[in-house]
C-alpha cells in the first residue's frame, strides 16, 4: 500500500477539498520527489552508466546500485525480464536515436513480452531516460496506480497509457508530468470527479 493509500485511510486527506489543495499538500508530502529525487533508485544507478547499453542492461535488471532488488521489480519473472532485456539489449540503436522520452517508451513498449506490463515499461523508459536526459514533457503516462489515479479524477472508463499535458487542469499542470504521475497515483483514493468543479 503507498503512502497516499495510507494517509487516506487514516483520514488525514480529509480536509483536501479542491485540486489545488491536493497539489499543495503533494508540494508539502512529496517535497524530496519535487527537490529532484526520484522514487525509484534503479533510474539514478542506470544514469551513472558508462555507456548506453550497459544503462539499459541496469535498468531491465531493476536493482539498485547495492546489488539489492528494487521493491517493483521483485514480482517479474526471470524468464520475461530475461527475455525482454535481450530484446532491449538489440534495440540499443534505436534507443539512441530516441529524442524525446514519447519516443524513447514506444521502443521499451514495442520490446515487452508477456509477463512486462505497463509499469516496468514505464520505470525501464525513465531509468534509460535518466541516462539518456530524456524526461516526459508533453503527456502524462498511466500504468497502474496513476491510471487508477486518472480513471477517479475524470471519472473515466478509459485507460489510455497516456494523456495529453494539455488535457489535464491548471491545477494540474503547475507540475511536471514525472510528478502529476506520482501524484496521481499517491492521491489516488482521494480523487474524484467532484475536483474537477
Amino acid at each position: 500500500m503507498n503512502v497516499g493509500t495510507q494517509a487516506t485511510k487514516r483520514g488525514e486527506l480529509a480536509h483536501l477539498r479542491t485540486l489545488a489543495d491536493v497539489v499543495a499538500d503533494f508540494r508539502v508530502r512529496y517535497a524530496h520527489l519535487i527537490n529532484g529525487a526520484h522514487y525509484d533508485p534503479v533510474a539514478a544507478y542506470s544514469a551513472k552508466a558508462p555507456n548506453l547499453s550497459e544503462a539499459i542492461s541496469r535498468a531491465c535488471a531493476g536493482r539498485r546500485e547495492d546489488g539489492k532488488m528494487f521493491a517493483m521489480d521483485s514480482c517479474i519473472f526471470k524468464p520475461a525480464r530475461d527475455e525482454f532485456t535481450d530484446r532491449m539489449t538489440a534495440r540499443t540503436g534505436l534507443v539512441a536515436r530516441c529524442k524525446t522520452f514519447d519516443d524513447l517508451h514506444d521502443v521499451v513498449e514495442a520490446a515487452a513480452v508477456r509477463g512486462i506490463g505497463s509499469l516496468l515499461i514505464y520505470n525501464v523508459t525513465c531509468r534509460i531516460g535518466a541516462h539518456r536526459g530524456l524526461e516526459p514533457r508533453d503527456h502524462v503516462y498511466l500504468h497502474a496506480g496513476p491510471l487508477k489515479g486518472w480513471k477517479r479524477l475524470t471519472g473515466s472508463r478509459e485507460s489510455p497509457k497516456r494523456v495529453a499535458l494539455s488535457t489535464l487542469p491548471d491545477e494540474l499542470t503547475a507540475l511536471p508530468p514525472r510528478l502529476i504521475e506520482d501524484l496521481l497515483c499517491e492521491y489516488r483514493d482521494l480523487l474524484n470527479p467532484g475536483f474537477l468543479s
